[in-house]
């Protein structure tokens, strides 16, 4: 089973369930602030649970995926190694960050 880094935690994720409702499970929430309680709860249509992880350890975008991070405020998201917690299964060992700002797509 994969290892994620996140938020200074280390955790055995499996490859069966969305990134968003493992991180939840462990109490590491992929949103900041309000998004923790304003968000669609996992569809994929509102993207407060993006988050910057290297698009090759996981699996393939979904449709909605690529629909909602082709526009404000991520225009161009995929390309930027942003995805979607709640759409994304980790294949692999390896590393997410959550950015700044109420999406958290705010990087240095």
């Amino acid at each position: 089973m994969p290892i994620l880094e996140f938020k200074g935690k280390t955790l055995v994720i499996t490859t069966d369930k969305p990134l968003r409702n493992q991180l939840i499970e462990a109490g590491l929430s992929p949103h900041n602030g309000q998004s923790q309680w304003l968000n669609c709860k996992g569809l994929g249509t509102c993207g407060t649970c993006c988050i910057r992880i290297d698009s090759a350890l996981c699996s393939e975008p979904t449709p909605l995926e690529k629909w909602r991070l082709n526009f404000p405020p991520f225009k161009n998201g995929l390309k930027k190694g942003l995805r979607l917690a709640c759409q994304t299964h980790l294949l692999d060992d390896g590393k997410a960050e959550k950015g700044r700002g109420f999406w958290g797509e705010e990087f240095d």
